[in-house]
């Protein structure tokens, strides 16, 4: 399992030829070899056994090795589709697009996650102040708010941040009650975080910053909840939020301007590196990469009434199917409803259609004596190309029954939904839906095998004989769905050719949990378990101390030093953060985290020391004769050699480790090769404190937890 061996390289005649050739080594007095002995008999019987099981072992399913990786802990991750947030471009008026709405880039289809007012929600300012006083507007406004920013970023937040510094974002608009809507902050980052995860099972939670968004409304500022992907702006990536209805009630605006508020607030702050806003896009509003052919809607019933707007329905976007409508009784239970003017029904069940102008459906359900209608009613719209596919088939009741899919490309899981439709014996039809992998007592219980567009039903619980209908069917790209920053998607309508634009904001599979794939085959699986195998967990080699420490959720770290002490049961470990002052040392904060995390890692016995880098200057003096004829004078050859030597020596920024030698034949060799030397007369280095380097000949040693750095160059050219 952990390499691809084949178990089932030797047939039975090589089997038999090398037993027979070891019986001399086990028995001097076996020396009839033929087959008419009856050990060779024997022999030949146990080489027949042993290819058979060879064989039987190689042949082994991809669904037992899946099992037995189950019982390690790893199993198949379930496709995602991708995810992008949009930002809608050339809204005049506010507009409610349908259901299902497809907005295509080439052929990719996404649709919008909530059937949710479009409208302009543009971000107007970014104002800076401090403990809820604005005081100034920002002078890079404008290039924070384009597309392409501020390059190297803007401290929003000052340059030394402590706590109680304030942002305001105002905005044209604001989303409509419940609908999700999202800011992208991209952040000039110049040095790599390591990724930010959860600990232990619990949320990460930002030890460098606590930030509080708040809301503008008739009572003053309140809280207003959001997922950040910007972990207290770490990293860069998209704050998404929904606004209540009780909250959205009372929000006020600035009704001389027409403006919201939204305001950012650090309620502690200790940085490790100062973040620097390069860009803020907003609002944007998230859409799904996926193609939905059946979909299911609940919708209320008002008045007998039920309204559909679901662009499979709507010819303006290319849609010609049709619905089933199942309103819920007083009962509980979903029953079918037909046309009045249906013919041949005997159902007493009617509904009649009232209104349709191609863009919204209205339906009247029609009362008779003994219904009693509930407030709601589920419409199954399908396209017209899954018609003939909608009936699966009828359960039969016994185990992994298969039911064959629509081959349409691959089927999303996440939005995947069959009906279980039933019959009573006057012909009424009553239905329910059932989610995947539903596993309750006396329910359907099913899985979808995305690739293989089947439908394996494992239970079909108390429902043998229920017949079973597609509910929400759609299908997706995976990681071919992944678009690219500034890809235009269009919602194209047929009756005025007139079109939707939106813009996507940023690249899909390097955003916050927004690149799709396809399900997880058992070849993924497999190569997951064995990387799983040679990953450190305890603290024994320098190697891993190192992959452990780069796993440390949110920190940014550039070098580390280990020095095993064996006679103390020591690991000392000097630890180099990437800073944008010149020789960073570590924080109480990185002490901290860094101790907190590696408890679990280290070995009982042993104790883990941190130890603060230690930063040596190394002063070098030297002569050197310039080659006759140079190009260049003895003043520009003395600046080129000072050059090359910053370069060699400077152990901070390049990639030389803690504990570095330097090499005086090195140096040496480096500058004689220099095109613009003739000679080096005289050369010496020394490093500026013995305490943390030492001298062994010619050599400078640096300790286990120091770095170099140039420090004075006397290099004095001649000739």
């Amino acid at each position: 399992m952990l390499s691809d061996i084949n178990l089932d390289d030797k047939g039975y005649d090589r089997i038999r030829e090398e037993a027979i050739a070891r019986i001399s080594l086990y028995s001097k007095e076996w020396t009839n070899y033929n087959i008419s002995d009856p050990g060779i008999t024997i022999l030949e019987n146990f080489s027949a056994f042993m290819a058979l099981q060879q064989s039987e072992i190689n042949e082994i399913p991809e669904k037992i090795k899946l099992r037995l990786l189950a019982l390690a802990g790893f199993t198949p991750k379930e496709g995602r589709c991708a995810r992008a947030y949009l930002l809608p471009e050339h809204i005049e008026t506010p507009y409610l697009p349908p259901a299902c709405m497809k907005l295509h880039t080439q052929d990719i289809c996404f649709e919008l996650e909530q059937c949710a007012v479009i409208k302009e929600m543009r971000l107007l300012s970014v104002c800076v102040g401090d403990n809820n006083l604005i005081l100034n507007q920002t002078n890079y406004q404008t290039a924070l708010l384009s597309r392409y920013g501020v390059k190297g970023g803007v401290p929003l937040f000052g340059e030394q941040p402590t706590g109680g510094e304030t942002v305001l974002l105002t905005l044209s608009d604001i989303p409509q009650a419940g609908q999700k809507v999202a800011f992208y902050i991209e952040l000039a980052q110049q040095f790599a975080r390591n990724p930010v995860e959860s600990l232990n099972g619990k949320f990460y939670e930002n030890p460098f910053a606590e930030v509080q968004w708040t809301i503008r409304t008739q009572k003053g500022n309140v809280p207003l909840p959001v997922e950040d992907g910007t972990y207290g702006f770490l990293q860069s990536g998209y704050v998404a939020f929904t606004i209540e209805e009780k909250l959205y009630r009372n929000l006020a605006k600035d009704f001389v301007e027409n403006e919201y508020q939204i305001q950012v607030t650090l309620l502690r702050a200790d940085y490790d590196i100062i973040p620097r806003i390069q860009r803020i896009c907003g609002l944007l509003i998230p859409a799904v990469q996926r193609d939905t052919r059946s979909d299911v809607m609940v919708l209320p019933v008002e008045n007998g009434k039920v309204c559909i707007r679901n662009s499979l329905l709507q010819k303006d976007y290319g849609g010609n199917g049709s619905f089933m409508v199942y309103a819920k009784e007083i009962d509980g239970v979903y029953h079918r409803y037909v046309p009045a003017n249906q013919e041949g029904t005997m159902s007493k069940r009617l509904f009649e259609l009232e209104y349709d102008d191609g863009d919204i459906v209205v339906l009247t359900l029609v009362e008779c004596d003994g219904l009693r209608l509930g407030r709601e009613a589920f419409v199954v719209c399908r396209d017209n190309t899954l018609m003939e596919h909608s009936n699966l088939g009828k359960l039969y009741g016994y185990d992994e029954q298969e039911f064959p899919l629509p081959d349409f490309g691959v089927v999303s899981i996440q939005d995947f939904s069959v009906l279980v439709v039933e019959r009573n014996f006057d012909g009424d039809e009553f239905c329910h839906v059932v989610k995947p992998g539903n596993h309750t007592a006396a329910e359907v219980y099913y899985s979808v095998c995305e690739q293989e567009h089947k439908l394996i039903v494992h239970d079909c619980g108390q429902y043998e004989g229920a017949e079973l209908y597609l509910g929400n069917f759609s299908f997706y790209k995976g990681d071919g769905g992944n678009i690219r920053a500034e890809t235009r998607l269009i919602a194209s309508r047929t009756d005025n050719n007139s079109q939707l634009e939106f813009l996507n904001n940023t690249d899909i599979d390097k955003t916050w949990n927004t690149s799709g794939s396809f399900a997880e085959c058992f070849e993924q699986v497999r190569r997951r378990f064995v990387e799983d195998l040679t990953k450190s967990v305890t603290m024994v080699t320098e190697a891993d101390c190192d992959q452990i420490f780069r796993r440390i959720p949110g920190l940014s770290i550039s070098k580390i030093g280990v020095c095993p002490v064996p006679e103390r049961n020591e690991i000392h470990i000097a630890v180099m953060p990437n800073s944008t002052v010149a020789f960073p040392r570590l924080s109480t904060v990185y002490q901290r985290e860094i101790n907190r995390y590696l408890e679990c890692y280290r070995m009982l016995t042993t104790k883990i020391v941190l130890e603060q880098p230690v930063y040596v200057a190394i002063h070098v003096k030297g002569v050197v004769l310039v080659r006759k004829h140079s190009v260049y004078n003895k003043e520009q050859v003395a600046e080129m050699i000072k050059q090359t030597l910053i370069k060699l020596l400077d152990g901070v920024h390049s990639k030389m480790p803690f504990g570095s030698r330097i090499v005086f034949y090195e140096l040496y060799h480096c500058l004689e090769n220099m095109g613009c030397v003739e000679e080096i007369i005289e050369l010496s280095v020394v490093p500026e404190h013995s305490q943390w380097a030492q001298r062994d000949g010619l050599d400078i040693q640096l300790k286990p937890n120091a770095l170099c750095f140039p420090g004075d160059l006397q290099i004095e050219s001649i000739g």
